[in-house]
C-alpha cells in the first residue's frame, strides 16, 4: 500500500508539471466570456413536488437561454430523462454553452430529493467499537490491530446532516489508515488519509453510500453494504470495501447520546412506585 501511495504522488507531480508547461504555452489575446446564470429552481427538493431544470443565461450582455444544452445525470453519473421527485437522491444538471471563441463551459449543479419528514437522524459522534471493528484481510479486529501498530486512543467518527436522509461522514473507514495506522502522522499531515463521503438513510435505516474520496490515494470506496442505524439503541454498523476489494473493513459503532430516553419497563416500574407510594401515604 505504501509503494502504491509513494507511486501515486509520483504520478501526481508529474500531472501537474506537464500542465504547467502547457499552460504557459498558451498566447491567447481575445477577451473570452462566459455566461451568467440564473437558475429558477432550488437545490433541494422534497419528495413528490414538481421539479424542473429551468434558468436563464446572459452573456456578455446577451441572452444565451437557447444555446445552451444541459443533461441530468444520476449518482453514478449516467444520464437520466429527468429528476425522479418520487424517491429520494442525488442528481447533477450539467449546463454546455459554447462561447464566441469556441471555447466550452460547462456549469454543473447538485440536486438532493430528500424527505422531509424523515423521523430519524444519523447526525451525531459515533465511538467505534474496537472489539466488534474488524479488517477483514488479515481477520484482526481493531483491537488487534491497534495493539499491533501501537495505537492506544479511542477512534469516532462524525456524520453531519446535509438534510433530512442525507449525511456527510468524515472517515468512512473509521480512522484506519488516519490513526490505527498512524499514516497522517508517518507523512507530518502533508496528506489526508480519511475516506469522505456521503451516505443516504431511509426511514428504515438502511444504508447507501452515494459517494467517497480518498484525497491521499486519489481514490473511493468500491461500495458499502449491509449499513444499517439502529435508532432506538443508537448503534451503528456497515461493510465498506476498497480497492477492488482487495481490503475491507465491518464497522460498528456507537452513537454518542447526552442523555438516554429511559426504557418502557423503566418508566412502567417507576409509575408503578409512584401509585404504590400515593397509597401508603393515605
Amino acid at each position: 500500500m505504501k509503494n502504491r501511495f509513494l507511486l501515486l504522488m509520483a504520478l501526481a507531480a508529474t500531472v501537474v508539471s506537464f500542465s504547467s508547461c502547457e499552460k504557459e504555452s498558451e498566447d491567447k489575446t481575445n477577451i473570452t466570456y462566459y455566461p451568467a446564470y440564473d437558475f429558477a429552481y432550488s437545490d433541494y427538493v422534497s419528495l413528490g413536488d414538481d421539479f424542473s431544470p429551468s434558468f436563464t443565461a446572459i452573456c456578455n450582455g446577451v441572452d444565451v437561454t437557447s444555446e445552451i444544452e444541459y443533461e441530468i445525470l444520476d449518482i453514478e453519473d449516467e444520464p437520466v430523462e429527468s429528476v425522479d421527485t418520487d424517491n429520494p437522491g442525488i442528481y447533477t444538471i450539467a449546463y454546455r454553452y459554447v462561447n464566441a471563441d469556441d471555447v466550452v463551459d460547462v456549469t454543473k449543479r447538485t440536486v438532493y430529493v430528500y424527505n422531509p419528514d424523515l423521523e430519524i437522524s444519523l447526525e451525531g459522534e459515533y465511538i467505534i467499537d474496537m472489539d466488534k471493528s474488524i479488517y477483514e484481510p488479515k481477520g484482526w479486529t481493531f483491537k488487534d490491530a491497534a495493539d499491533n501498530y501501537g495505537f492506544s486512543g479511542k477512534l469516532s467518527i462524525k456524520f453531519t446532516e446535509i438534510l433530512p436522509g442525507f449525511y456527510r461522514c468524515n472517515d468512512l473507514i473509521a480512522k484506519w489508515y488516519d490513526e490505527i495506522r498512524g499514516m497522517t502522522a508517518q507523512y507530518e499531515g502533508a496528506y489526508d488519509f480519511k475516506v469522505g463521503g456521503i451516505v443516504f438513510m431511509d426511514a428504515k435505516g438502511d444504508l447507501t453510500l452515494l459517494t467517497s474520496y480518498l484525497p491521499a490515494y486519489g481514490d473511493a470506496l468500491d461500495y458499502i453494504k449491509d449499513g444499517h442505524f439502529d435508532a432506538k439503541t443508537g448503534a451503528l454498523s456497515y461493510f465498506a470495501s476498497y480497492y477492488k476489494e482487495q481490503i475491507q473493513w465491518t464497522i460498528a459503532a456507537n452513537q454518542v447520546r447526552e442523555s438516554e430516553e429511559p426504557s418502557e419497563d423503566y418508566k412502567k416500574g417507576y409509575e408503578d412506585g409512584f401509585e404504590d407510594g400515593k397509597k401508603a401515604g393515605n
